[in-house]
């Protein structure tokens, strides 16, 4: 079961017109809200419940598809070097961050669902 998943979700094969929680992620954006790796230009989102065998560049390639991406960021645990099942990515406009968060929150990633949204201030 777990090959035919992952056989499923490979890059990019992301179906657009499905927009999972499109009423809610509109509401949820809230434009200029810094935080993650970024420099604060309120275009960071947070992407939750990642598979540990993620790769920024998966991460990237997800994106991409949803605009410009300047920066990726996959946590990792201080002392393992293990990742930590979240990150966050930078979009370059707020038009693209809206289409990722409406596009992608709620997506199956190779066997986990995606949570994805606007990052907060720390």
């Amino acid at each position: 079961l777990r090959e035919v998943l992952k056989q499923e979700v490979q890059m990019p094969a992301i179906d657009t017109s499905v927009v999972p929680n499109a009423d809610t992620a509109e509401k949820a954006i809230k434009p200029g809200v810094a935080g993650g790796k970024g420099g604060g230009d309120g275009k960071s989102v947070f992407v939750g419940n990642l598979p540990f065998s993620a790769t920024e560049k998966q991460l990237r390639e997800l994106f991409t598809l949803y605009g410009t991406v300047k920066a990726v960021e996959i946590k990792t645990d201080h002392h393992t070097g293990q990742p930590r099942g979240f990150g966050f990515v930078d979009m370059a406009s707020d038009e693209e961050q809206r289409a990722a968060v409406a596009g992608l929150n709620g997506v199956l990633f190779d066997t986990r669902v995606l949570t994805v949204r606007c990052d907060k201030v720390k």
